[in-house]
């Protein structure tokens, strides 16, 4: 198991339809409950402070938890009102990094915890579930 066999399974490449928040957020969701400490192990990676995890036995080989590998980022972020119809923002009324100690993403990077983020992600899933019926 390496980071290569956890990227195949919780953030494989995936074509996702600009603006598809469902499809995007169910993606999000897989590769943060990659981050959860029972995956981490499994794939013989280790989480460092800052958002990344990388592999016990190559440290230099590394993933970043940022806005340079979420989806979501990617398509609401670098607008002019950074994030402000991202279906997270929308969720809370505020960004997932908005407040350096207790937004979901800083309980990541901090300590580990990527529990926050993944009830977030999992809140906003069930708005965008009920929008699209």
């Amino acid at each position: 198991m390496s980071l290569n066999t956890w990227l195949k399974e919780f953030a494989p490449k995936q074509k996702i339809k600009k603006g598809d928040n469902l499809v995007a957020l169910k993606y999000v969701q897989r590769k943060w409950t990659g981050a959860l400490p029972e995956n981490l192990v499994r794939h013989h990676l280790h989480w460092e402070s800052g958002g990344s995890i990388r592999e016990d036995r190559k440290p230099h080989r590394a993933y970043y938890f940022d806005a340079d590998t979420c989806i979501l980022c990617d398509w609401y972020h670098p607008t002019s009102a950074p994030c402000k119809n991202c279906p997270l923002t929308v969720e809370t009324g505020h960004r997932c990094d908005e407040g350096r100690l207790s937004s979901p993403w800083h309980s990541f990077t901090r300590v580990n915890d990527p529990k926050p983020m993944l009830t977030l992600i999992s809140d906003a899933l069930v708005r965008e579930e009920y929008l699209a019926l």
